[in-house]
């Protein structure tokens, strides 16, 4: 049993012996969320998401609210404590408390509360959910005057293993585990998140990706009336059934396409003709040409660009499908392998925030916790373009932003008027804390 007198004494140190006790009051690990959280009250982002939902419990036997549970599981997301599991130790943490409005003496939600608020959420709030997704990032752009004559809507599929009997994780033959295949639209330009889709873990990888597409676009039309819309994907896409959708909405594309031996005959000659070069020069060789070509499963010909590469490492050789008629194809290359950023974004959304930790056992509680993840990244991806603009955190990833901001210890200690918040004299990071308040707006005379 812990108590106030236990004392553990270390004698590494020759002078002074080294002793640890537990008498150091209210201590926090984590104070760098409280600018998160103002910034959070300053655009109402948790306060819209939980109008998404609707509240079935009986109100007068409810303990938690609706609002505390969804802040106390993102900023716990945000935090770097990705399971419900980890509600058991962030109950009465003093930064938590303080995020969600609550009484130190009244603890925040356990994990079979946050359980339960997981698995009650249906089908038609994950929409709702998702679609709020695109509505925030429609009105920033309002509110900011981003008005956009061009967007470029970035489409990619991840692979997010499953361990245990979850509904709907079958086998994927191509990343060879059992698995959900999860679909993420970005902004190509911005990296901010526009749609999710929690997909069995079996389908192709452009399985209702026209679905999400349509709707999209009809919204991004309708609130921003953009005069050009791109989509770009890997080979996932290259389907004729995305070729002919994009083509109905009339926006223009660039999709990866797979080799196959006709592909190939077509470029042999500039294929030699880079392999000879690379071996009398020994530099890296490209050239990129296009041609017309039509797949048996194609209605049309359509246009597709070549990219024959020469290197040390020997041929690397890429084809693209695309609806740009006219234009260089080293030009349209060049916008097309932009979208390796895309790829850093779900990264980042599986490293830093553990977008891929979908544990529940039913389905639409998965696709839940995703969309839980999805909205952490946001609010995070935000901060950072608004708030963190001009710092040495304006270009971080979520992990170096929650290792130099978020991850600080203070001491809190309350007063009638106040809740303090003792920050560490030797933390390296206070200029950063500093300048990211100001430029929240609060006085840091």
């Amino acid at each position: 049993m812990i108590n106030d007198y236990t004392q553990i004494c270390l004698s590494f140190q020759e002078a002074k012996i080294v002793t640890i006790d537990f008498n150091g009051g209210n201590i926090t690990s984590d104070a760098g969320l409280l600018p998160i959280r103002e910034y959070d009250e300053k655009i109402n982002f948790t306060k819209k998401v939980a109008q998404m939902l609707i509240d079935k419990r009986t109100s007068y036997l409810v303990d938690h609210k609706l609002i505390d549970l969804i802040r106390q599981r993102l900023y716990g997301i945000i935090a770097g404590y990705e399971d419900a599991n980890d509600a058991q130790y962030l109950r009465i943490d003093p930064v938590f408390l303080a995020i969600t409005k609550r009484n130190s003496s009244n603890p925040l939600a356990t994990q079979p509360t946050i359980s339960r608020f997981e698995n009650r959420v249906l089908a038609k709030e994950v929409i709702m959910l998702n679609r709020f997704l695109l509505g925030h990032c429609i009105a920033r752009a309002k509110r900011h005057k981003r008005g956009k004559k061009r967007i470029i809507i970035d489409v990619d599929s991840t692979d997010d293993p499953c361990h245990g009997a979850q509904q709907l994780s079958f086998f994927n033959g191509f990343y060879g585990q059992h698995m959900y295949h999860p679909l993420l639209f970005f902004d190509g330009e911005s990296g901010e998140l526009l749609s999710v889709r929690l997909r069995p873990g079996n389908v192709h990888g452009s399985h209702r990706m026209t679905v999400d597409l349509k709707r999209l676009i009809e919204e991004i039309h309708k609130h921003l009336h953009t005069e050009e819309i791109i989509l770009r994907s890997d080979a996932a896409a290259a389907s004729p059934w995305v070729y002919r959708r994009a083509e109905g909405l009339r926006i223009d594309y660039l999709i990866g396409l797979p080799a196959n031996r006709v592909l190939k005959r077509r470029v042999a000659w500039l294929v030699s003709k880079a392999k000879q070069v690379y071996k009398r020069k020994s530099k890296v060789v490209k050239y990129y040409t296009s041609f017309w070509y039509r797949a048996k499963s194609w209605r049309k010909r359509r246009r597709v660009l070549v990219k024959v590469e020469y290197n040390s490492k020997g041929l690397n050789l890429r084809f693209l499908v695309t609806s740009f008629r006219v234009g260089k194809a080293k030009d349209i290359f060049d916008l097309y392998e932009d979208r390796g950023e895309s790829e850093n974004w779900i990264k980042e959304f599986k490293n830093g925030l553990n977008g891929d930790r979908l544990s529940c056992h039913n389905y639409v509680a998965n696709a839940f916790r995703l969309l839980l993840h999805s909205l952490a990244y946001v609010l995070v991806s935000n901060f950072r373009a608004d708030v963190l603009m001009g710092t040495e955190l304006a270009r971080a990833t979520i992990e170096t932003i929650r290792l130099k901001l978020i991850k600080v210890g203070a001491v809190v200690k309350k007063t009638v008027r106040r809740v303090w918040f003792h920050l560490s004299s030797g933390w390296p990071f206070q200029s950063i804390f500093i300048e990211v308040c100001n430029n929240l707006g609060f006085d840091t005379s």
